[in-house]
């Protein structure tokens, strides 16, 4: 025979308000963490993206001057114009400086042997953590969470060998300042700040210190010294290689109209040259007049 037993709804309600309150509490802890540690997993990227700059540029300076003092300064100034800049002012803030940075150098990565002559890599770590304040953690004692890294660069090879090249020739010479280091006497900006429009062809063919007809331009097909050649490396073309050493020859001829389809293929102007479009699309960003950081910012964006 079944027997009914009183069930107290009261104390039922009173338990399933503990529960509650227990797992509210146990998702917003759980919430906090995560953004606690996404908080800090962010900082630590910017952090890292700091340090690489600063690796590689101490291993650029080393590479040309074989001087660790140098290239320890190098990596110094550049990782403080990193840090200082406005998306890692919490890193700055919080004590990342250049002066907590120590920079190493070895001949090899695996392992890395600091050495006082090594001009193979570069490490650049921090001597100390970086410590960033919790938002929701500290509900539970944990105020701040600790963030470091350090990176590794090491010095470019030696180029012998290079392909895709442009038909296009600029000289320069260190001597009277106008070398890589002074883009080859051509300045970026006129004096009053605009953009400063370099011509590669000029219409006057009969202008230029080369010689009649070759205006910054070179033949990188010794077996073509007409301007089909030219038209499509300029279009895009990919096929064109040269050994550091060899000789090439300067284009001779006007070849202006080459010059300009070519470049115009690259700007949608396909039908003026007669160019498959699927072999020779245009370029990403095809507007004109724009400087060089709208040039960079539209590439990483879109037109």
């Amino acid at each position: 025979m079944s027997r009914k037993v009183p069930v107290n709804i009261k104390k039922q309600k009173g338990f399933v308000t503990v529960i509650m309150a227990i797992a509210v509490v146990a998702m917003i802890g759980m919430i906090g963490l995560a953004l606690d540690f996404g908080h800090a997993a962010t900082n630590r990227a910017r952090l890292q993206n700091s340090l690489d700059a600063a690796a590689l540029g101490a291993a650029r300076t080393l590479q040309l001057t074989t001087d660790q003092v140098a290239a320890t300064a190098a990596g110094r100034r550049i990782f403080t114009i990193n840090i200082q800049s406005t998306a890692n002012y919490e890193l700055f803030s919080n004590g990342a400086s250049a002066n907590d940075l120590t920079i190493e150098f070895s001949d090899t990565v695996k392992p890395f042997v600091p050495s006082g002559t090594a001009t193979n890599f570069v490490r650049v770590r921090m001597n100390s953590s970086v410590s960033l304040a919790t938002w929701f953690m500290s509900v539970f004692g944990q105020n701040n969470l600790n963030i470091n890294s350090s990176a590794v660069a090491g010095v470019s090879p030696t180029i012998n060998y290079a392909c895709n090249l442009g038909p296009f020739v600029v000289c320069g010479n260190t001597e009277d300042g106008n070398g890589p280091d002074n883009n080859y006497g051509y300045p970026v900006t006129n004096e009053d700040g605009t953009p400063n429009i370099i011509t590669i062809k000029q219409a006057n063919h009969q202008d230029g210190d080369i010689g009649p007809g070759n205006f910054q331009l070179v033949n990188m097909d010794s077996d073509d010294h007409g301007g089909a050649d030219l038209r499509e490396n300029l279009a895009g073309a990919d096929s064109y290689c040269v050994t550091f050493g060899e000789t090439i020859e300067t284009q001779t001829g006007k070849l202006t109209g080459p010059t300009w389809q070519g470049f115009n293929t690259r700007f949608e102007e396909i039908n003026q040259a007669n160019m498959d479009p699927d072999l020779y699309p245009p370029d990403m960003v095809t507007a004109t007049g724009i400087d060089y950081e709208t040039y960079r910012y539209r590439y990483k964006n879109g037109p």
